[in-house]
């Protein structure tokens, strides 16, 4: 689950829904995992409380990274385990990667304790908000009410989805999206918005 902005759609999962979820998976005896892949960024209302924090019966695995709110090379990620599955997962990082990033996790770890790397996501923040402005009314500006646009009140992308038919191949192949970062949706993304022929909602 992305329940804070799922990728693709940027769709946020309320409150209401992440309590439903919970509550399935106490009925089912099931296991979670929360991939909260860009929770950092939040740009309109309350910050919502991630599934790891509602969870009152330890059925939630939370998935973290550092890689998006610092630098993307830096690819160092975490996780937030009920402790009877603390075992389980060690041995399974253990037959998948035994290389750890020592220097580099040490490194964070002053980077975080210094409070410089508060300093620094606020001021992340403080920059993607501007350039969602900018984004949003650049869309609002050039395509005006020939899009609907999802996923803007939180995360770092967006989904625009055409309101009538239109190519893919036009407007993946155009010079404005060759300049900048558009994909057309695989299909199954698209199944509910539109056909297959018109699907060609982008991202940027």
């Amino acid at each position: 689950m992305t329940p804070s902005h799922q990728f693709p759609t940027g769709a946020t999962l309320s409150l209401e829904r992440r309590i439903a979820l919970l509550d399935w998976a106490r009925r089912k005896n099931a296991v979670v995992i929360e991939d909260d892949y860009d929770g950092e960024f939040r740009y309109e209302g309350l910050p919502l409380e991630s599934l790891q924090g509602l969870d009152q019966d330890s059925r939630v695995v939370y998935i973290g990274t550092f890689s998006r709110p610092v630098f993307p090379s830096l690819r160092i990620g975490y996780l937030v385990v009920p402790s009877t599955l603390v075992s389980a997962l060690t041995a399974a990082k253990w037959l998948c990667d035994r290389h750890t990033p020592n220097l580099e996790q040490q490194t964070l770890a002053e980077f975080i304790a210094s409070g410089t790397y508060g300093r620094h996501l606020r001021r992340v923040q403080r920059r993607n908000a501007i350039r969602r402005r900018t984004l949003l009314d650049a869309v609002a500006k050039c395509l005006g009410n020939r899009v609907e646009l999802t996923g803007d009140g939180a995360g770092a992308h967006v989904a625009l989805w055409p309101r009538r038919r239109v190519s893919e191949e036009s407007v993946v192949g155009g010079r404005n999206c060759r300049e900048s970062v558009c994909m057309p949706w695989p299909p199954t993304i698209c199944s509910d918005r539109l056909s297959r022929d018109s699907c060609s909602a982008i991202r940027g």
